[in-house]
């Protein structure tokens, strides 16, 4: 059980947005989008089918899955098809914010402590993330979280909400999907660090995926190139720059409801 003294994360990707990976840019082609389930309208993941399991089948409805303490989320990946390189998404909100730790995401299928986390009102990876005690969130609020990890670097980030909350170095591969039971758990603890909330929507990918941070240079440089172009009259120019600007414009706007 984390001790007193020893805590979660958002991005998005379309057809035709840029994702980083291991340090260069690829297009989102390449980048496999493995799960997506909305809850809000099925256990179905929309990708491949997979059926994702709720611990209380009674609390899926229009608003998402309610869950209460121990009834998470689980599904088996048959094909190890993510591990240790991913972008998680998870729109979902928390009924308590004063409540000390609450399990996110159990990577490990309860073989372990370690894996994501709240404690109280802010995010920590246990036990290898820094502990940045910043407030973050309030009860019944929607956040946005996107957990990254970089499985050639082994670099684990977090955002919650559009805001960069720390990254770090996952060198004991706490944050690597466990291979050989293949579970994946959400918002379920192998004790009773259990969260209570309400889940909408969760996708994977199984590649890290171009923040709004990273987007942000690459549109105020094309923007200032295109007032240029405009400036001089260059609609050939400008042409090319609205060519470039769509699908960052698009996956800015992917950022706000992944």
């Amino acid at each position: 059980m984390p001790s007193s003294s020893s805590l979660l994360c958002r991005a998005s990707g379309i057809a035709a947005a840029l994702v980083l990976t291991a340090g260069s840019l690829r297009p989102a082609a390449e980048a496999a989008e493995v799960y997506h389930w909305d809850l809000t309208q099925s256990t179905t993941d929309l990708v491949n089918s997979r059926q994702i399991v709720p611990g209380d089948p009674g609390g899926l409805g229009p608003g998402g899955y309610t869950f209460s303490g121990g009834q998470g989320l689980s599904f088996s990946q048959a094909g190890a098809e993510v591990t240790e390189t991913y972008t998680i998404f998870l729109v979902f909100s928390l009924t308590d914010n004063n409540a000390g730790y609450q399990r996110i995401i159990d990577f490990k299928n309860k073989a372990t402590d370690q894996g994501m986390y709240v404690r109280d009102d802010f995010f920590y990876f246990f036990s290898e993330g820094p502990r940045i005690e910043t407030p973050t969130f309030v009860p019944n609020q929607r956040l946005v979280m996107a957990l990254r990890r970089d499985g050639a670097t082994k670099l684990v980030s977090c955002v919650v909400n559009g805001r960069p909350l720390w990254s770090f170095v996952d060198a004991n591969d706490e944050g690597v999907f466990d291979a050989l039971f293949n579970q994946v758990r959400f918002f379920e603890d192998d004790g009773s660090e259990h969260p209570a909330g309400t889940v909408s929507k969760i996708r994977i990918y199984d590649h890290v995926l171009v923040s709004e941070f990273t987007l942000n240079p690459q549109v105020d440089r094309l923007n200032k190139a295109f007032k240029k172009a405009k400036k001089a009259k260059d609609k050939r120019k400008m042409k090319k720059i609205r060519k470039q600007l769509a699908p960052l414009m698009a996956q800015k706007a992917a950022l706000l409801n992944p």
